[in-house]
């Protein structure tokens, strides 16, 4: 059987993005700066993953680094495919929890802020944003209803 050149795939690769809500059930956003990629937009924690890093630890390191908040990973929301520079990225998406530390953005954002869900969709967010938002309505949902 003949495999693809993994050189020649149109896949970036995996990153995970953490749906953090304080206790009010605000979501935690963070806005990118004006270069770069999705400028001046917002989105959720996370990044891409190191190579051989699994996905909840890809999780907790980069939601510490962009923020400086200590979390825990309450549940799997689902994955979103996203695009950067043309290449697809498969976005893994978890709800998490604060556990410790304060809010410090790192240099990869300009701001950071928390927001009902109304607010959330009335901003510019990253496509990847908005569908993990589509796949976590109907998981708060069903939390809702228990």
């Amino acid at each position: 059987m003949d495999h693809a050149d993994p050189s020649q795939s149109a896949w970036l690769g995996m990153a995970v993005r953490v749906i953090i809500c304080d206790d009010q059930g605000r979501m935690l956003l963070l806005k990118r700066p004006h270069g770069g990629h999705f400028p001046d937009q917002w989105e959720f924690p996370g990044g891409k993953s190191d190579p051989g890093e699994t996905p909840d630890i890809s999780c907790v390191r980069e939601t510490l680094e962009e923020t400086g908040l200590q979390i825990r990973l309450d549940r799997l929301i689902g994955a979103v495919e996203g695009r950067v520079k043309g290449l697809r990225t498969i976005n893994l998406a978890m709800a998490g929890s604060i556990v410790g530390g304060e809010c410090k953005l790192s240099s990869e954002h300009v701001d950071a802020s928390w927001c009902e869900l109304d607010e959330v969709r009335r901003r510019d967010i990253t496509d990847v944003t908005r569908d993990i938002l589509r796949l976590s309505e109907p998981v708060k949902k069903a939390t809702e209803d228990d």
